[in-house]
């Protein structure tokens, strides 16, 4: 930027009030000169007219007279007739000729500045026109010019005078008025610059209102608004260059820092590439720059990977991303993703290309594919298809193999009402019912026949339904699997297992009969000896039998041939041994507190007996002599064991009573079945009689 004292403006040689004020004048002076010429015209026609109506009187008003002087020779009134006539403004003189020769001159001879007119003279007597001669008449015009001359010289002076104080004034005006403002206007331009914007040009006038601005106004404002808009143009200017600073920054820090390679390729070579190229590519920089870029690519993909480069370079229409392989320095070959695109470089034409290692996501794609051919296998083998309906579009999206399944031909689209009319015709109200209940929350997870052709199969169906924020439910996704071999499978094992309830019932049946006849020859065994001890023993015998034959005969009634009813069963025993020792039931009362609870068919017959074994004891020696008592029987189910109590409230065992040890055939049966066959523990309380008290588990 210059110094602003050297642009310093001197006083101009040809200042604008010099030349307004020369303008001016020389305006003025032609304005004078034309309008004092055209005043004189107006004056000399007006006198030369005037001198012309002078000669139209003298005709008018002196000629008959001077003709009628004339024709009586009346030299005297002739005179007198001409006095009159040169009285009359600017006449010269008059000329009386007769026949070429003067009869009569009156006034003062003058050859130039005259203007002449000649009337004939004729007196007309007696019928003819009889000629006198001519008057001549001179009329002086210099005095004309003299008149004009005069008038030129005061109208010239008076408009000189006019002009030059005009021009003074108006020099002063101007000077007042713009040219003071000028000079300061000049100064401020020439003392311009960026360093100084901060200063405001102003005028030395007074405040005037916004009504009274005039053009000086305006271009002072429009100069101070420049400044401002010049201000904010520079302040914006540094601003976009501070921001193209930290933009350039920002980008050389993403682009050297970036996580994908970014080079710029032309003729085939690389000419500009940021770390992340040479990283990827396993090379050096300077391999990279010096090397056509074709022997950094396999083989198999150098052949695509130029004929798109170079037909970009033409500007043809080229597939932007696309996968190749590269070779790395130390020979692995890795998968790459190029994004392309087609630039300006240097003048010339060059691709801009980003690029990215996409070798895991090429392992996962394949991967991918694997896992989804194996579950495609999987679906296929396990006759097992997905499904996805979108609920509020009604869109139902099924996998090839459920298509399969249904029959429906590939593609064809699907929604709920058409599969429903896959289904048989007999099961849709069900699917609908479940269907409906699985859209308020109830899980969906059902079996049931669809029509394929002319056969039926049957399916099982389960699906989680997704809902939205609102509650409403959006989204299912589930699968379909053929179960018809199942179905097939199911209906031949119910049948088998029908078979085998049946001969299992028939055997239980027969068992039970037996074991009765058994216990019926007992009895009548028994009723033909007298021997007490011999009968007791029998009795025992007949007993155990019938606790025996009580579990084929429970299991015979029963629908569930593994499990039988404790209650029921308890009740059956008890009865039994009570009417096998012919007990008086109003002296000895059986009490029972048995759970509803079913036993696994290989503990029945250990617990019958040892029940048998137990209360038969207590029916024996218990209560001796007609003794009144009761014996208490309970089977409960606590966690994972049962509790098998069966106490009396009789005379009790022997103080030195060794039940452990005891050598009485029952004792020792009731521990053997306890401790070995169901596989649990027994303990005896003595006190206000006998208790025993047995657990086993569950499970055993």
């Amino acid at each position: 930027m210059n110094d602003p004292a050297n642009n310093s403006l001197k006083a101009p040689h040809r200042s604008i009030a010099r030349r307004l004020i020369i303008y001016i004048l020389l305006f003025s002076s032609v304005i004078t000169l034309i309008s004092t010429s055209y005043q004189l015209f107006l004056d000399y026609s007006r006198d030369i007219g005037a001198i012309q109506n002078n000669m139209r009187q003298i005709e008018l008003s002196y000629l008959d007279s001077i003709i009628r002087s004339m024709w009586v020779t009346d030299e005297e009134l002739l005179t007198i007739q001409a006095d009159g006539i040169l009285r009359l403004p600017d006449m010269q003189y008059i000329e009386i000729k007769t026949n070429s020769r003067q009869v009569f001159f009156a006034g003062t001879i003058k050859k130039s500045n005259i203007i002449q007119k000649e009337f004939d003279l004729s007196f007309h007597y007696k019928g003819k026109d009889i000629s006198l001669g001519t008057l001549t008449v001179a009329a002086n015009v210099g005095a004309v010019y003299q008149r004009l001359m005069s008038r030129v010289t005061v109208i010239l002076l008076t408009q000189a005078i006019k002009t030059f104080l005009v021009s003074m004034f108006i020099l002063f005006l101007f000077y007042y008025l713009i040219g003071r403002h000028l000079n300061i206007l000049a100064q401020y331009v020439a003392e311009f610059n960026l360093s100084g914007l901060d200063r405001q040009l102003t005028l030395q006038r007074k405040k005037i209102d916004k009504e009274s601005i005039d053009e000086l106004d305006l271009l002072v404002s429009g100069i101070n608004q420049m400044r401002i808009n010049l201000l904010q143009d520079i302040t914006e200017r540094k601003q976009a260059e501070e921001d193209l600073i930290k933009n350039e920054e920002r980008y050389r820090q993403l682009y050297e820092n970036a996580n994908e390679a970014i080079f710029i390729a032309q003729g085939g070579k690389l000419v500009l590439l940021n770390p992340m190229t040479s990283k990827i590519f396993g090379h050096s920089d300077t391999d990279l720059l010096e090397k056509q870029f074709t022997e950094f690519i396999h083989p198999e993909d150098k052949e695509i990977v130029l004929d798109r480069h170079f037909r970009r370079l033409k500007g043809e229409e080229v597939l932007d991303k696309y996968l190749f392989r590269i070779i790395r320095s130390d020979s692995r070959i890795r998968w790459v993703e190029l994004n392309s695109v087609l630039i300006e470089w240097e003048g010339k034409p060059a691709t801009l290309n980003f690029l990215n290692d996409t070798t895991k996501r090429k392992q996962a794609e394949v991967a991918l594919l694997r896992n989804q051919y194996y579950l495609t296998k999987a679906q296929e083998i396990g006759n097992i298809g997905t499904f996805e309906l979108d609920i509020k579009k009604n869109t139902l999206l099924w996998t090839d193999e459920n298509y399969k399944i249904f029959g429906v031909p590939l593609g064809t689209e699907m929604n709920y009402e058409l599969f429903i009319n896959c289904v048989h015709p007999d099961d849709r109200d069900y699917v609908n019912e479940q269907w409906n209940a699985g859209l308020q929350r109830v899980p969906y997870d059902i079996e049931h026949r669809i029509i394929v052709g002319n056969s039926i199969k049957w399916v099982r169906e389960k699906a989680d339904i997704d809902f939205d924020a609102a509650g409403a439910p959006s989204m299912a996704i589930g699968f379909s699997q053929d179960i018809t071999d199942r179905k097939k499978a199911e209906e031949k094992i119910k049948s088998s297992l029908l078979e085998k309830e049946t001969l299992l019932h028939e055997i239980h049946h027969r068992v039970k009969n037996n074991m009765q006849v058994i216990a019926s020859l007992l009895k009548l065994q028994a009723n033909s000896i007298d021997d007490r001890q011999v009968k007791d023993v029998l009795k025992e015998s007949q007993s155990r039998v019938y606790a025996m034959s009580a579990v084929h005969e429970t299991i015979h009634g029963s629908e569930n041939l593994s499990q039988i009813n404790l209650k029921t069963y308890l009740a059956k025993i008890t009865t039994s041994i009570f009417q096998t020792y012919s007990v008086n039931q109003s002296r000895i009362k059986l009490i029972t507190d048995v759970d509803e609870a079913l036993i696994n068919i290989n503990h029945a017959s250990p617990v019958s007996l040892i029940i048998n074994e137990l209360i038969s004891n207590s029916l024996k020696y218990a209560f001796p002599n007609e003794r009144v008592g009761k014996i208490f029987v309970s089977l409960k189910k606590l966690d994972q064991e049962f509790e098998l109590i069966i106490e009396d409230d009789g005379v009790g065992m022997p103080n030195d009573f060794d039940w452990k040890n005891a050598s009485s055939l029952g004792i020792r049966l009731v521990r053997t079945l306890a401790e070995n066959q169901l596989d649990g523990s027994i303990d005896m309380e003595n006190n206000d009689g006998s208790k025993f008290i047995i657990k086993f588990n569950i499970d055993t």
